[in-house]
């Protein structure tokens, strides 16, 4: 069981690296934004990647950790006649790595890709499941 100061060290590093976009612009490393949930028998992750084709980015899991890498491509290769007024929207590679818990298999992974959102499925192993031992019967002297 991956201890609860494990997390908070991983949570607090994520959110102190730094990439820059395309424009040179310092962003957090939260593209693409991602929702994870815990389900009985299997985690669930939900990452936005509006735009995109599922030939854009990829999913791998290099031992107990899954990524999410890809290149996000602008609206248009064009060149723009006029000046930007404002500029938000970011382009170019990315990279997003989770953790994955002890009690994740992670050789029984599904993702599906619909309407830019990319479902990925992560069953537990049952096996690693920890079972409660009742105690009964304990004579104190």
């Amino acid at each position: 069981m991956m201890d609860l100061s494990k997390k908070v060290s991983d949570a607090i590093e994520e959110l102190l690296q730094v990439n820059f976009d395309s424009v040179g612009r310092k962003i957090g490393n939260s593209f693409p934004p991602v929702d994870i949930i815990e389900e009985d028998d299997h985690f669930k992750l939900y990452a936005d990647l509006p735009g995109m084709n599922k030939e854009d980015f990829r999913i791998d899991v290099e031992s107990d950790t899954i990524i999410i890498s890809g290149d996000k491509k602008g609206a248009s290769s064009a060149p723009v006649k006029n000046r930007y007024c404002h500029f938000e929207r970011s382009y170019g590679p990315f990279r997003r790595s989770f953790n994955l818990p002890e009690n994740a298999d992670s050789n029984s992974i599904e993702a599906f890709y619909k309407d830019g959102v990319l479902e990925i499925i992560i069953k537990k192993d049952i096996s690693m499941e920890q079972t409660q031992t009742e105690i009964s019967d304990i004579s104190v002297s």
